[in-house]
């Protein structure tokens, strides 16, 4: 992949799926009327530049450092490295770095782990996890969240998917996206979610789509692998 217009995309895949969590951080859990309350104004302006945008103090924003992002980049880099060192996306080998994580936190940036989910604390903390993390991670769908709404942990961290995957097939990213997927989040609304974006982000990053149809017959042929 020596193409310099296609790594310029793919950098600003990782890095703007990097800022778009920093600044979510702003209005996380917030309705859209608390977020006005909180920012005074119903579009406001978030700046990560000093002097950047100061955080609303509650007690979620308050455990997170100014222009800090959460653990959904921090998992995200995890795929990042764990695909350096073996060259191929290992769901075993990102489940270990994972179950670290939840420890340790991202020892490469000396950074706590932040903001841990519930799907992913849970499916974490199964004994079985690093050995038989896909079959973990459906025991506990199973078990724990049929009946609930589908967790978006497996979606915020696929960015990294999309890009190592450029030079797969479209059908190739669609199933690596859904088992890198499976590690933590079995729900087939999961699987469908990481399986459209890791599958846009290739597209986008090689200029193949251009158009909202283009978008569409992607989905609809994600939907179809999933």
């Amino acid at each position: 992949m020596n193409n310099p217009k296609v790594l310029d995309r793919a950098e600003g895949a990782l890095f703007g799926s990097a800022l778009g969590d920093t600044i979510g951080i702003y209005t996380e859990f917030m309705t859209a009327e608390e977020a006005a309350e909180a920012y005074g104004s119903s579009s406001p302006d978030f700046t990560l530049v000093p002097p950047e945008t100061p955080f609303h103090n509650d007690s979620h924003r308050c455990r997170f450092e100014s222009r800090a992002w959460t653990d959904d980049t921090d998992h995200a880099l995890l795929i990042v490295l764990s695909y350096l060192r073996l060259r191929r996306l290992s769901p075993t080998d990102f489940a270990v770095r994972l179950h670290s994580w939840c420890s340790q936190g991202l020892r490469v940036l000396d950074r706590l782990p932040m903001g841990l989910g519930k799907t992913v604390g849970g499916v974490v903390a199964t004994p079985s996890f690093t050995t038989q993390p896909i079959e973990t991670a459906y025991y506990y769908w199973d078990e724990n969240c049929r009946r609930l709404s589908a967790a978006n942990g497996s979606l915020m961290r696929t960015a990294p998917v999309g890009v190592i995957c450029i030079p797969k097939t479209e059908e190739q990213t669609f199933k690596t996206a859904i088992i890198m997927g499976y590690v933590t989040h079995a729900d087939p609304r999961c699987a469908l979610s990481v399986a459209i974006v890791s599958g846009l982000i290739r597209v986008l990053c090689l200029d193949e789509i251009s158009e909202i149809t283009q978008m569409r017959d992607l989905i609809e042929r994600a939907w179809g692998e999933h």
